[in-house]
C-alpha cells in the first residue's frame, strides 16, 4: 500500500500510511537499522532493511511520493543520511525483529546511558510467562532494576532482580555486551526506561547501597494472599522476607522514597 514519510529529527524516518493520517505506522532509524533506498517507478522509491547479526528482519517498504520530483528528493536525502550513517557498527538491538516499528536501543547505548534506578522490562517466549500476562492482565512479565557499582575504578552495569530458581535475590552483570546479547537472545522484547528527575547524589548513591543491601539474597516468592494487602512499610524488611520481581524493585523504590507507603510493594505487577 502507499504511504506518505516525514522525517523526523535524530536521523530518523517516519513512515504514514495516509498523507492525513495523525499517527506514523513506523520509525525507521537511521543510527540503528541497515537501510538501502532507491528510485522504483513514477513517484514511488523503495526502502529495504537489510538482514543483520541476531536480526529476523529482511524487510521491503514501498513509499509513493506527490510527483517524480518529489520523490528524488526524498531519494536523495534519505542516501545522504545512509551514507553519513555507514560507518557507524552497531552490535544489538533490544528489538530487532520489528526495528522498523519502533525505536531500539543497542547494547552499548544501553552500558553507556543506564543509571541507578533505571528499569528494564520484560515479556518471554515460555508459555508460563505468556499465561502470567493472561492473568495479571500486564504487559510485561519480568522486570529488573539498574545498579551502578565501581570496581577499581571501572564502571560496572548491574541488574537487581528477583528470579524464580535458585537464585532469588541476586546482581546480574551487564557490563558487557555479549551478557545483554544473550539476556536479550532468550526475550521476545526487552524494553528500558530511564528514571528522570533524580539527584543522583553522594547521600542518593548511600542510601540505594544500603537499600540494595538489606534485600540482596533474599528468595524468590509471590504469596498471592498478600495481593490484598492495603499497606507495608518501606523500613521494614524481615529476615525470612521474600520477593517476586515487581515487589522488589518497588520495595527498593520505597526505600529511597519514590513511592508512597500507601500501598504494599506486594501488590504491584511488572506492568505497573
Amino acid at each position: 500500500s502507499s504511504a506518505s514519510g516525514k522525517a523526523g529529527k535524530k536521523s530518523e524516518f517516519r513512515y504514514y500510511k495516509l498523507h492525513d493520517s495523525l499517527y506514523p505506522s513506523g520509525v525507521f532509524d537511521f543510527d540503528k537499522t541497515c537501510l538501502t533506498v532507491k528510485a522504483s517507478g513514477t513517484a514511488k522509491f523503495v526502502v529495504s532493511l537489510e538482514r543483520k547479526k541476531d536480526s529476523d528482519t529482511d524487510k521491503t517498504f514501498e513509499f509513493k511520493a506527490a510527483s517524480s520530483e518529489e520523490r528524488d528528493q526524498w531519494v536523495g536525502v534519505l542516501q545522504d543520511i545512509v551514507r553519513a550513517k555507514a560507518s557507524n557498527v552497531f552490535d544489538l538491538r533490544f528489538n530487532t525483529k520489528k526495528c522498523y516499528k519502533k525505536q531500539s536501543i543497542t547494547a552499548q547505548e544501553f552500558i553507556d546511558t543506564a543509571d541507578n534506578c533505571d528499569i528494564l522490562l520484560f515479556r518471554r517466549h515460555a508459555f508460563l510467562c505468556k499465561m502470567q500476562r493472561t492473568l495479571t492482565s500486564s504487559e510485561y512479565d519480568h522486570v529488573g532494576m539498574v545498579v551502578i557499582t565501581e570496581d577499581d575504578g571501572e564502571r560496572k552495569v548491574l541488574l537487581l532482580e528477583s528470579v524464580y530458581y535458585d537464585h532469588g535475590v541476586r546482581l546480574l552483570d551487564l557490563s558487557d555486551p555479549e551478557s545483554l546479547r544473550a539476556l536479550v537472545g532468550s526475550h521476545t522484547v526487552l524494553v528500558y526506561r530511564k528514571l528522570t528527575g533524580v539527584e543522583r547524589d553522594d547521600a542518593f548513591i548511600q542510601d540505594l547501597s544500603d537499600a540494595v543491601s538489606r534485600v540482596l539474597h533474599k528468595k524468590y516468592g509471590m504469596n498471592f494472599l498478600n495481593f490484598w494487602r492495603r499497606s507495608s512499610s518501606a523500613k521494614q524488611v524481615a529476615d525470612d522476607r521474600k520477593f517476586h520481581c515487581a515487589e522488589l524493585v518497588v520495595k527498593v523504590y520505597k526505600m529511597l522514597g519514590f513511592v508512597s507507603d500507601a500501598k504494599s510493594s506486594s501488590r504491584f505487577l511488572p506492568g505497573d
